[in-house]
């Protein structure tokens, strides 16, 4: 196994027995658990102190790989062992817990993508890096629902530009387009997958996407006080869901046009490609090359058993890292390509997700 260091309160934590730590492109913050031996000294058993609270730092190799929060400890005793289970997440986390303070404002006017998570998260200490993902224009006007988490205003904000919010290693948010790299190796059954399966589930799917949005007909229009307002609407269509399935989307703030059209175009991509999933384990948390099995990156994968012969194309989408009394795994979630895609703004997408399952549907007939 890599060479993984794992510091509570900024103290090590030694004798730790299992950890697994789980990142997704759909979460912004990850989670992680791990259990801890007690050491026995002249008859006094002892725990190195964790604490609900404490801040969490996991190192790969030297390198960051989690920055947290410790938010459950569950000390355990019988008679042949001692030990403590702790639970914990990013230390975004309480971007998804909490929401926005009543006096604190929920209209912002001419701002970035960056600018806009930029004043969001200042509050809770945290901050954004810019890892280049197309961010597109200003807002000429965004508004927060009421009630929303600091997170859910976010992913709104990200999703109108086709982006998903991410927490990077240190610790701060950042937003990140599917696609921004290969992986090295190929996942292959009876080569590097150790187990394999999948499913195809339409629950989320639909036959036509309308989004709806309210805007105020200039740019110095006041938003409220009975001004005029510009109702705009876009759609998009799923031809391979074949009955009646509309969904409708609501936005508020600004949603003219093109910001309309690229929410419905988002939608549709999204849940057709996301309708298709297959989770691979793999030996290790590293490829060949000792790079990292992460997220947002595409992979070739052959698996006959549940796609017929030749290799397909998935996007990993997200990835639990596993250590334990079985060994030290990956399990890589797949999903097509396409799940997370920035489209073109002004374009109506009618989604063409090829069937993962064709070939095996062929041989059946």
């Amino acid at each position: 196994m890599s060479r993984v260091t794992i510091k509570v309160g900024g103290k090590l934590l030694t004798g730790w027995e299992s950890v697994d730590i789980s990142k997704s492109m759909t979460s912004l913050c990850g989670s992680f658990g791990m259990a801890q031996s007690a050491t026995n000294d002249n008859g006094v058993t002892t725990f190195l102190p964790v604490f609900p609270g404490d801040r969490v730092s996991v190192e790969l190799e030297g390198a960051a790989f989690l920055t947290g929060w410790v938010d459950a400890i569950s000390p355990k005793v019988d008679a042949k062992s001692h030990g403590i289970g702790v639970e914990g997440r990013e230390i975004t986390c309480d971007l998804v817990d909490c929401g926005r303070e009543p006096k604190s404002p929920i209209h912002w006017k001419n701002l970035t993508l960056p600018q806009l998570i930029r004043e969001l998260v200042q509050p809770f200490g945290l901050t954004f890096t810019d890892t280049g993902a197309p961010v597109g224009s200003p807002f000429k006007l965004f508004s927060a629902e009421p009630g929303d988490s600091v997170f859910q205003t976010i992913q709104k904000a990200a999703s109108v530009r086709g982006l998903l919010p991410m927490t990077l290693p240190d610790g701060s948010i950042t937003t990140v387009v599917e696609g921004k790299g290969r992986a090295t190796d190929r996942l292959v059954y009876g080569l590097n997958i150790l187990s394999a399966s999948g499913k195809y589930d339409n629950k989320g799917r639909f036959s036509a996407y309308h989004v709806t949005g309210q805007a105020p007909v200039s740019p110095g229009s006041s938003y409220f006080g009975g001004a005029k307002k510009h109702t705009s609407t876009a759609g998009a269509t799923d031809p391979l869901v074949t009955r009646y399935r509309p969904l409708v989307v609501v936005e508020s703030g600004e949603v003219r046009g093109t910001m309309a059209q690229t929410r419905a175009n988002w939608e549709a991509t999204t849940r057709a490609a996301k309708a298709s999933t297959v989770e691979v384990t793999v030996r290790g948390w590293t490829q060949s090359d000792g790079t990292l099995w992460e997220c947002a990156r595409t992979a070739s994968v052959e698996i006959p058993y549940l796609f017929g012969p030749g290799a397909r194309e998935l996007l990993i989408s997200a990835v639990r890292y596993s250590y334990g009394p079985g060994g030290t795994v990956a399990v890589l979630s797949l999903v097509t390509p396409g799940a997370f895609k920035q489209l073109p703004e002004n374009k109506k997408a009618a989604v063409s997700t090829p069937d993962a399952w064709a070939s095996v549907r062929r041989a059946q007939k």
